[in-house]
């Protein structure tokens, strides 16, 4: 009688975890079905070739979207891509996976090697893309092709942040203060984050300015066809004077330090400030 109960336990026990895991491949899928769309419902991965491409069925190579990993040295990812790397031969060598493209964009389904662009969901519902920036392997990085699931990715980043887990433990990593960022490393990505003190509009660019004097301090620009995109979210990007925003992108020098944004979903508003707001320079 006890072992029949016994075995009874272990069967209900299996049979909980087996609906949890249903449960949350059911949670993610969908949510994902509301952002992407699913082009590939069963492949297996049978080679990591990096620590963002994978090919699936021996056939097709799979870029992972919308995070990035920087490299460690001129010619090299370093250890930064072998480290993603073996997370992805771990978790994903020989498993089945789902994959998702955006949805309405023809243009952004393959890279510019002709990969591939995917969202990859293993079978038993890991988000791989968000698990990578949750445990500090790689960065959200939305672009303008490849936004629909930017507030999961910073939500996981968030909490990367919280644990300094990977690129979170490394203080070269860090978000930067907007004050100090003429100080920090250029020509690379980074997150920049600081109080926006002007907005000022030229030639059909916006330039939010940090400091100032703006030939030398923090900006960051952005064509101004992208008003109406920001208008979609209820921001109005002239309006953005006086509020702490984080933006990120690949930082260079121009009259200071200086990242230009192509999608909204490159910049985070942090902080709405009740303050009146201007439009002049």
């Amino acid at each position: 009688m006890s072992q029949k109960l016994n075995w009874f336990h272990l069967l209900s026990i299996l049979l909980l975890m087996s609906m949890s895991q249903i449960g949350q491949a059911a949670s993610v899928d969908d949510s994902l079905k509301l952002k992407l769309r699913l082009t590939t419902a069963k492949a297996r991965v049978t080679t990591v070739i990096d620590g963002l491409t994978l090919i699936v069925n021996k056939a097709d190579t799979i870029n992972l979207s919308a995070i990035y990993i920087p490299w460690e040295y001129p010619d090299s990812q370093g250890e930064y891509g072998a480290r993603a790397k073996k997370y992805l031969e771990d978790n994903l060598t020989d498993k089945f996976i789902r994959i998702y493209q955006v949805r309405n964009n023809d243009r952004a389904l393959k890279n510019a090697l002709g990969h591939d662009e995917g969202y990859i969901v293993r079978e038993d519902g890991l988000f791989i893309q968000q698990d990578m920036v949750e445990k500090g392997l790689a960065f959200a990085y939305p672009s303008q092709s490849h936004n629909a699931v930017a507030d999961i990715l910073y939500a996981a980043e968030a909490k990367a942040r919280i644990d300094k887990v990977g690129f979170w433990a490394d203080d070269q990593w860090k978000i930067i203060s907007a004050d100090n960022a003429n100080e920090a490393e250029l020509n690379r990505f980074a997150i920049v984050e600081g109080t926006v003190k002007k907005v000022a509009s030229r030639n059909n660019v916006i330039y939010l300015n940090f400091g100032d004097n703006w030939k030398d301090d923090f900006t960051v620009s952005m064509s101004s066809d992208l008003r109406r995109t920001f208008a979609k979210s209820n921001i109005n990007v002239m309006q953005l004077g006086g509020q702490t925003i984080r933006a990120r992108g690949w930082m260079r020098d121009y009259n200071g330090a200086y990242i230009e944004i192509f999608d909204p979903s490159q910049i985070e508003v942090i902080e709405i400030s009740p303050l009146p707001l201007k439009e002049d320079q």
